[in-house]
This record gives C-alpha cells, structure tokens and sequence, in this order.
C-alpha cells in the first residue's frame, strides 16, 4: 500500500503544520467548468538531460505511465520582490494546507490503480523567484519557473531542460522509477485566483511538471484535491475529455495509445463518469473511465491481474562452459533482458528489472545465481559466475525472473563434473516469525563448514565465519513483513554450495484488542497485522496470572475469582500491554476459565 513521506532535499525544506487551510481569493462555485486548454504538450528532452534505462542509450521519460513508485517534487515558489512588488507570501499554515491537498489527490490515484502496485513520494520544497508568478500567463511561465528550478540547483537551456534534469535528479535520489515535479503558485491575494491570461491550473503531458494556483480559481482550496488529480492524469498520459477541449474520439493517448472513446467531442458514444471528463462529480466517487486509465497505462488486455505495461517478459541467454578438468566447476555468464510492453506512439520500454537469475539441475528446485557484481537493479543484467555442483551427468536449466515474477524460457545444458565429490548434507532451520531483526538460525552442517548471510544475492562484505550449530543474521532496519535471508555454505574443501534461501516474517508490533464479560462468556475481540494471534493470558481479581492458553475468541468462565485483564501473544512473541475486561452484568455463579 502507499507510503508518502516528506523527505528531507536540496533547498529549504517545509517546517509545517499539517490541519492549516489557505484562505481562498475566490469564492468556489458550484460546479466549476474544468480547466480549460490545460493539457499541453512540452518540447522533448535534449541528450543532456535525459535519463537512460538498462541499455544506457534509450530515453527514459519523467512518467510514462503510472505504475511502480513515483518521485513528487512539490515546488512552493516564493517571490522575494527583487524584480517586481511581491504581492503573495506563503506561511507555514499555507504551506501546510496544499500539501496535504496533494497528499489527498495522490492518495486518490493509487487507489484507482492498485494492480499497479504505485507509490508516491512527496518532497516539498520552497524556491524563490525575483518575480510574482501569479502576475504573469503562460508565455511568461519561463520567468519564474527558471529562477525557482536554479535556486533549487537545477540548470539548463530553457526552463523545460531544468525541470527534466530536477525530475531525474529525484529519481535518481530516491530510486523511484518515475518522477515529476508541481509547481504551486500563491494566489491568496489574487482577486480571481488565476494567472493573467485566465489560467489557473494545466499540465505538460507525461511530464515533466504541472501547475497550478493554490486556490484554484472558482474551485477553491477545499477542492484542490479535485483539481490536482485531474492535472496527474495528463502528467501520466491522459487526455482531455469535456467538450470544450476538442480531442477527437480517435485521439490516441498515453504509452498505450489508447483512443479517447469517451470524449464529449462529437459525441463520441459514451459518456462515463471521469475525472478526465467532470472532475468535481468524479472525484469523490472515484470514477475513471476505461479509456483515461487505458491512457495512464492501466490496462489488463489478458485478463491476469497485471496491467500491461507491467506485463513483460525477460529473455535469457547463456553460455555454460563445461569443466576443463577434474575438481573444475562448469561456469556459465547469464544476460537477462526485460522485453518492454509495446507502446503505440512512443519508444517501448520497461520498468521492471530482472529480480534473479536461476539455475536448477537434473528437475531439482530452483535455485538462485550469485550476483557478484552486486544486487541487480535494471531491466538488463548479466551475471558470471561458476556453478555450486558436485560430481555427476548435470541436466542443467536457467530462467531468468523479473520483479513481476515473470520468468524467461528455460534454456538446457548438460554437463559431466567430476573430482569434486559428492554434495556435503546440511540442515538450517528457523522460526517463521521474529520480533527481532537478529534472525537466529539453527544449523546441522559437516566439519569445517563456512557460512555468511545476506540480504541480497550480492552478499556484499558479509564474511565468511566458521559455522556452529546457530548462527544469528542480521536483518537491519528492515520493516515488519516478510523478508528473504540468502544463506552460502563453504564445505570443508573449499567448494561453495548452492545458495540457501529462508523466509521470515519479521513483526515488532504487539497486538491490540478488547475483552468483554457478559452472561459468563470472555469475549475477546484482538487485532495482529503481521504475524497473528498465537495466545492469550489471564490476570484474575485475586492478583494471580494464569497460564497462556491457545486464543480463541470466546471463553466460558464458570469459577472465582474473575479476570480482570487480559495480554495477547502474536507469533513473533510480541506481548500487548494489559487489557482491562469490562462487564456487561453482575456474576453470582461460581466460575471457572475454560
């Protein structure tokens, strides 16, 4: 689910108070025409502000099409009067109010598309501009937008070259697979809360920035959710769909180039609710029309659950070199390669990167590569590495997976390997629920055995350590939920064994609940996210505590003395604070937990 966090980047980051509204200039009307002529199309990026996917030559625009995680740059400029009169001025409490109208209208998108898996991250920064941008129009954006993205650090020809280079910038930073930026621009004090030339919010399709005024014109501050999420939909790649804004029902848009069939021009045979199309009436009941999320790129044309530009494959090749003698391991140089989703008007590409190369032998389980070279993290991956096999005819298969869990056609090799031995036994066990990030392991192993553990097939500088019966690895800072150990052996000969994998659920959160005593029924209402309820204990009137017995939802209590409170046990160990039980009646009978 989304996680937004307001990270600390370069310029004056925002001391705000969440709660705080802006006072809105212009008095909202009922229903409010949509922003009219707001989807414009910018120039396309020179080389030198391009990003570059895998293959480092082929342009990676700011966003595509929403899926994956996304990087936001939320820009508050601020005029300082150095050119012109300042006429506007933004406090904390404004501030404040616009980001969590964009957190909203972010909140807002990741639901509608949630087989997208998007995520946005929200950074907000203030820069200052010598002008009043609210003063100006459209064909003076270059004014201020300049100045606010120098003062932030970005340079360039034009605005646009500075505002592709911001937007890979924070990609890069974050590690997001898209990024835009938002620029907000104070019109408090503005008459009709609208630039000069009457517009008061637009958007560059597919990037690389949007704007718009912080009260939105006739729409009003309460309503900027409304307006916001309209103008992401261009930023993604959707179109205009009231009539006014003239698309024609056979337009194609987006990385699918899907047509906008439910244009109001000309009457194109549908008219379905939208936020593309009627923005105040769709939004708060989360309409989107087929076509508009066709054109973000939500689309599942073979019914699997995983929208289309997602719905990519890896290919493989290999090439596996057999022994060159007894006590030799073959070894094999793997490439992976995402094969994008076509994309109709534009450069295909692809966000997903290759999760693992794995290999398995004579119809065993599947076992991953090593990545020496470190953890993979593109869409094109190649991986060198000798072969953790021991003597015998090895029917060898490799398929490479991307992070969709998508994998490769297998290829086939067999080799011969011998001088080596045969595969040493070993054991490694552990719990499936740890409230620690220390994970203890239990191992059974031969003699002279080495170990170390990752979090990554990288293995990083984890050492290699002579193994005992426990061994303890460390998680890190990693979040409740599951998580996969990558465990290597070293036999006593020196030879690496296959790479060991382990899955552990890990939860530092106790549980939580009620408990109520009515008509000689404990009935206990408890809530575990992570791992579950595993047991629950009873402190009883006459200050004893009971033995934790095996939860259930219901007990029948038939002797003195009562229970007066009661501890939950998830899983991982985790233990509640005290729960007081409360009583619905009176008890005379004498009673007795069962």
């Amino acid at each position: 689910m989304r996680k937004i966090a307001a990270i600390a980047a370069i310029g004056a980051m925002l001391s705000i108070a969440m709660g705080a509204q802006l006072t809105s200039a212009a008095p909202p009307l009922a229903d409010p025409e949509p922003p009219a002529h707001d989807a414009l199309t910018p120039p396309p990026a020179s080389a030198s502000s391009r990003a570059t996917i895998a293959d480092g030559a082929s342009d990676l625009p700011p966003s595509a099409f929403l899926a994956g995680s996304i990087a936001v740059r939320l820009v508050f400029v601020e005029s300082d009067g150095s050119k012109e009169p300042s006429t506007e001025n933004w406090s904390a409490e404004q501030r404040a109010g616009v980001e969590r109208q964009v957190r909203a209208a972010l909140d807002w998108w990741e639901a509608r598309v949630p087989n997208a898996h998007a995520s946005f991250t929200l950074v907000s920064q203030a820069a200052a501009t010598g002008y009043e941008p609210i003063s100006h129009g459209l064909a003076e954006e270059h004014l201020w937008a300049s100045e606010a993205l120098d003062a932030l650090g970005f340079s360039g020809s034009d605005h646009f070259e500075q505002a592709y280079a911001a937007d890979n910038a924070i990609r890069s930073q974050l590690h997001t697979d898209w990024a835009t930026t938002i620029f907000v621009i104070n019109s408090a004090n503005d008459p009709d809360g609208r630039f000069s030339d009457n517009y008061f919010a637009y958007a560059y399709v597919g990037g690389p920035f949007m704007v718009f005024t912080s009260d939105a014109s006739s729409y009003g501050f309460e309503r900027l959710p409304v307006v916001i999420s309209h103008e992401l939909g261009h930023i993604f790649g959707a179109l205009d769909q009231y009539e006014s804004a003239n698309v024609p029902c056979a337009t194609r848009g987006g990385y699918l180039g899907v047509a906008s069939t439910n244009s109001q021009y000309n009457q194109c045979g549908t008219s379905e609710p939208s936020i593309m199309l009627d923005p105040v009436k769709a939004y708060p009941i989360g309409a989107i029309d087929s076509a508009a999320l066709g054109q973000v790129g939500y689309r599942d044309s073979d019914g699997d659950h995983i929208p289309d530009p997602l719905d990519t494959q890896p290919t493989l090749s290999a090439t596996i070199l057999p022994p060159t003698g007894p006590g030799m391991r073959p070894e094999v140089t793997a490439h992976a390669a995402d094969q994008p989703f076509p994309a109709m008007q534009q450069r295909s590409l692809s966000i997903n990167t290759i999760s693992r190369i794995e290999y398995r032998t004579n119809g065993g389980d599947w076992t991953p590569l090593p990545q020496p070279g470190g953890a993979f993290d593109s869409a094109d991956e190649t991986s060198v590495v000798e072969l953790p096999l021991y003597d015998g005819v090895q029917q060898i298969e490799l398929r490479a997976i991307n992070r969709q869990g998508i994998a490769s056609p297998i290829i086939s090799q067999a080799v011969s390997i011998q001088g080596i031995g045969s595969e040493p036994a070993y054991s490694i066990e552990s719990s499936a629920y740890h409230n620690t990030s220390d994970i203890s392991l239990d191992l059974q192993v031969q003699p002279g055995t080495q170990i170390r553990s990752s979090n990554t097939l990288s293995f990083g500088d984890s050492p290699w350590q002579a193994a005992a019966s426990s061994y303890t690895h460390a998680l890190g800072s990693h979040a409740d939920g599951q998580h996969t150990i990558y465990i290597a052996l070293r036999d006593a000969q020196g030879y690496d064994l296959p790479i060991i994998t382990r899955q552990v659920m890990l939860d530092h959160t106790a549980p939580a609940g009620s408990a109520t005593l009515a008509q000689n029924q404990l009935q206990i209402q408890a809530e575990d996210m992570i791992s579950g309820i595993d047991a629950v204990q009873f402190g009883l009137a006459d200050g004893s505590v009971s033995e934790w017995k095996a939860f259930q939802t219901t007990f029948i209590v038939r002797s003195q003395p009562t229970p007066k409170m009661i501890w939950l046990r998830d899983r991982a160990g985790n233990i509640s604070a005290p729960i007081p039980v409360s009583s619905e009646q009176s008890l005379f009978l004498p009673l007795v937990i069962q």
